[in-house]
């Protein structure tokens, strides 16, 4: 805290300083901070304060503030919703439109090798180029029905030997 001058105070009529706190020198205190416990006047014996129309209103209000805010918060998880619906049918859409293009350029590739190897058995056998293929296919299909056979034939050993690996015991009754 801290108070005017002498001369500054002096200048202060005497019934405006009666308003205000004052030291023992009847000078003018000036506070940097406000009280922490400001007293409540006495209006007509009662305290003073805000009035029950007031106080209704700011409940109302509060209450309206309250209610905006959860429709707001409702409207936004809502669109949230939506939106990450929308991602993901979006990213549903792209995955089965990758999914199509590759089996397309898998297509296109086959396709191509095929006509590569057509046109090398063409300049190698010329005529008989046809003809050389089809014998080279079923050779292939013949190989590759031998190894399913091996395969097989492996599997059903490997199985014989895991189940050799396991002693059955009986069940003993006395």
């Amino acid at each position: 805290m801290y108070h005017l001058s002498d001369i500054a105070n002096a200048s202060i009529p005497q019934d405006i300083r009666e308003q205000f706190h004052r030291d023992e020198h009847d000078r003018i205190l000036f506070f940097t901070a406000p009280p922490l416990d400001v007293p409540r006047p006495l209006l007509g014996g009662k305290l003073g304060g805000h009035s029950l129309k007031y106080l209704a209103k700011k409940a109302r209000d509060e209450e309206a503030l309250v209610q905006k805010r959860r429709e707001r918060d409702e409207r936004l998880e809502s669109e949230a919703r939506e939106k990450r619906k929308r991602e993901t049918e979006d990213e549903e859409r792209r995955r089965e439109e990758v999914k199509r293009l590759k089996g397309r350029a898998i297509e296109m590739l086959i396709g191509k090798v095929e006509k590569g190897t057509e046109g090398i058995y063409e300049e190698l056998y010329n005529g008989d180029a046809k003809m050389v293929m089809e014998e080279e296919r079923m050779k292939l299909e013949k190989v590759q029905r031998e190894e399913e056979r091996k395969r097989t034939v492996l599997a059903r050993h490997e199985r014989e030997r895991k189940e050799a690996k396991f002693i059955q015991l009986a069940r003993v009754t006395l």
